[in-house]
């Protein structure tokens, strides 16, 4: 019996939408350029995006092994050391603020039908989200989640760089199950990422329904949906 959902965030429940993404790595990056010249450091753009890309690939790196999460703050300190540049404590924190915060000022889109759905599904089961971050920490996603007038419909929130746990590592769903207050075999996730939230989910017992456009099927799949307002075909049609 399912007692609560789970949902992944980025590419299940909001995406980039048209160049969007492209205008927030710009606005990182020159905002952090800006901020570190102002500081007395020589170098420009082109440096940064280097740093930036490098940081990228160790973090992705990291994820894939599907145990810990390189948060934003090991990235920027990351960053900086390839920089050569040596901050204190508030130039850290103040490049941290743009290099994490640019999702606010260039913030994605929810899917279409997401809010509803997540309204809909709010209505009957307690609710919760887990994602893996990246470079935007639960606390820039939070803001993004308010912005568009769902983050209420959520129980609990479970963010990568919070509890330093990335799926498909099986702890991040147990944590998330015990903070809804149930059971995770009592739980149904929804994600786009077929071995980080169907496999991750399936490994502790939860059913894992897989969001994929192309109507791939996938036997450890509970279910495959090609949107999100199939959900609500599943669920209601499981004996609550």
């Amino acid at each position: 019996m399912i007692k609560a959902v789970t949902f992944d965030f980025w590419s299940t429940l909001f995406r980039d939408r048209g160049d969007i993404g492209g205008k927030r790595h710009t606005w990182r990056i020159e905002h952090m350029a800006a901020l570190l010249n102002k500081r007395g450091w020589p170098g420009g753009y082109t440096e940064i995006f280097q740093a930036i890309e490098e940081v990228s690939m160790h973090s992705t790196e990291v994820r894939l092994r599907g145990t810990v999460d390189f948060t934003p703050e090991e990235q920027v300190e990351r960053i900086l050391q390839l920089l050569g540049v040596q901050a204190g404590p508030e130039l850290a924190v103040g490049v941290l603020r743009i290099y994490a915060g640019a999702a606010v000022e260039f913030p994605p889109v929810p899917l279409e039908g997401a809010v509803e759905v997540v309204r809909e599904v709010a209505k009957s089961y307690p609710v919760g989200l887990i994602s893996n971050t990246g470079i935007s920490p639960g606390s820039v996603l939070r803001q993004v989640m308010a912005g568009a007038g769902i983050l209420d419909y959520f129980k609990t929130l479970t963010f990568s760089n919070e509890v330093n746990l990335v799926k498909p590592n099986p702890q991040i769903f147990l944590l998330s199950a015990e903070k809804l207050g149930v059971q995770v075999a009592e739980t149904l996730h929804v994600g786009d990422d077929y071995e980080a939230d169907v496999l991750g989910a399936n490994r502790t017992g939860a059913r894992g329904v897989w969001l994929s456009s192309s109507g791939e099927k996938r036997p450890a799949a509970f279910a495959v949906i090609s949107e999100l307002r199939e959900l609500k075909e599943i669920l209601w049609g499981q004996d609550r």
